[in-house]
């Protein structure tokens, strides 16, 4: 299994479920768009995990799946187009579970190994090998002891010849014998002999080889161009659910259709006349391979019936839970959502009871500030006033010093005089 865990699978899944998730949400128009998307992306990847871990048990199971519903189509289109077999009132589970079983047991494996295969053989057109270390010496021992590595062509026409080759070896190669190995398979579980295989192979070989060609070269130009190469069963097994619808309504359209009921009844009319005229008692059938192939396939068959019963049953029931716990979902919701409501009403009431409380008591400190700032201003003003009235005083004093030192000798002198002549004058 080459480049097993380079995880080229998982990002191709990723890259289909982002372009998945893009066209969904540009074109869906539900209230919730994203689901379906995002289910799609989860079982695109851990489709990718399981397929890079265990690839045939993933490549088996999904042919199982594939192959069931191929058949399930067929038998709805034959019963639509009336070309069912004789006798046949409902849906046959028995086919569809040899259908299952060669998908699970020959389909899966046999695909994995041979694209897987496939892919090694074409290598040629992929990559060339230059010599590394060349040897002097002459002859084949010299191109052993050489060093190789290896260089990528480049360009489209190598990958052309490529994806042709492809297309031949594997129409060729392949289509052809796993043809003819469905044919032999279907007829050994319907409880045919061998010999009944074979001659059943030679009577629808060439028309299924045909419409084969016609239908898998174009299938498998683009597979070959555009797929990876681990993806390549899935993409086989899905085409192959509308390739065996087709056989089926193809052959059985042959084998039951107007003409081929006509030409039966006539049979039946000429040996209902043969057995009128020597009638003759039929011997019990012996227990053979045939017959235990038979049985085997019809317990596959009702199994297989009982457990799609079962599976739509739970299915049902799954989807009237699921209804019921959405419901219940959507309840809690609301219920959730208008108690969150009430609590951040009441969160909010009362956030703003307390921012008012706290503004009041800010506007409160403020004012006392105010008021403690104005009594001070007041008595550093009545301060002020007082050591201004102490200081006018003391100026006054110092000027009349000042001007009591600047009067003049004489005038103290004639001042003095004026004193003692009025004193005499008293005394006279």
């Amino acid at each position: 299994w080459p480049n097993r865990g380079d995880g080229r699978v998982e990002r191709a899944c990723e890259r289909l479920a982002r372009s998945r998730a893009h066209t969904r949400d540009r074109e869906c128009t539900s209230t919730r768009p994203g689901v379906c998307v995002r289910a799609m992306a989860f079982v695109l990847r851990h489709y990718g995990r399981a397929l890079e871990r265990r690839p045939m048990l993933t490549n088996s199971a999904t042919a199982l799946v594939l192959y069931g519903c191929g058949d399930c189509l067929a038998q709805n289109i034959e019963k639509r187009i009336n070309v069912q077999s004789k006798g046949k009132k409902q849906y046959n589970y028995e086919r569809t579970a040899r259908l299952c079983i060669f998908g699970f047991c020959l389909a899966g494996p046999l695909l994995t190994q041979w694209y897987s295969l496939l892919h090694r053989m074409t290598s040629v057109y992929r990559y060339e090998y230059v010599a590394m270390q060349a040897s002097s010496s002459t002859g084949w021992l010299s191109s052993v002891g050489s060093m190789y590595r290896q260089v990528a062509f480049e360009g489209s026409a190598h990958k052309s010849k490529e994806v042709i080759l492809k297309v031949v070896l594997d129409q060729l190669l392949f289509q052809a014998p796993f043809l003819n190995l469905y044919l032999m398979t279907m007829s050994l579980l319907e409880g045919y002999t061998v010999g009944q295989g074979l001659e059943r192979c030679k009577q629808n070989f060439h028309d299924a080889w045909g419409y084969a060609v016609c239908f898998w070269s174009p299938w498998m130009f683009l597979n070959f161009s555009f797929v990876p190469m681990q993806l390549a069963p899935l993409y086989v097994n899905s085409l192959a659910l509308v390739w065996n619808a087709f056989l089926s309504v193809l052959f059985h359209q042959r084998d039951y259709g107007a003409e081929a009921t006509a030409a039966a009844v006539t049979a039946h009319t000429e040996e209902t006349d043969l057995a009128s005229v020597a009638p003759e008692e039929a011997d019990p059938a012996p227990i053979t391979y045939m017959s235990v192939v038979k049985s085997v396939s019809a317990t596959a068959g009702r199994l297989l019936h009982r457990t799609t019963a079962a599976a739509c049953d739970i299915a049902s029931r799954s989807a009237e839970l699921s209804v019921r716990v959405g419901v219940a979902r959507s309840a809690a919701w609301a219920a959730w959502s208008v108690g969150e409501a009430e609590s951040l009403e009441r969160s909010r009431e009362g956030h703003t009871h307390s921012s008012f409380q706290e503004q009041r008591r800010e506007q409160l400190l403020e004012l006392d500030v105010l008021r403690r700032t104005v009594a001070s201003q007041a008595v550093r003003i009545q301060l002020m006033e007082e050591q201004g009235t102490a200081a006018a005083a003391a100026e006054a004093a110092a000027a009349a010093a000042v001007s009591r030192r600047q009067l003049p000798t004489n005038v103290e002198a004639s001042t003095d005089g004026c004193i003692r002549h009025s004193q005499e004058s008293e005394d006279e």
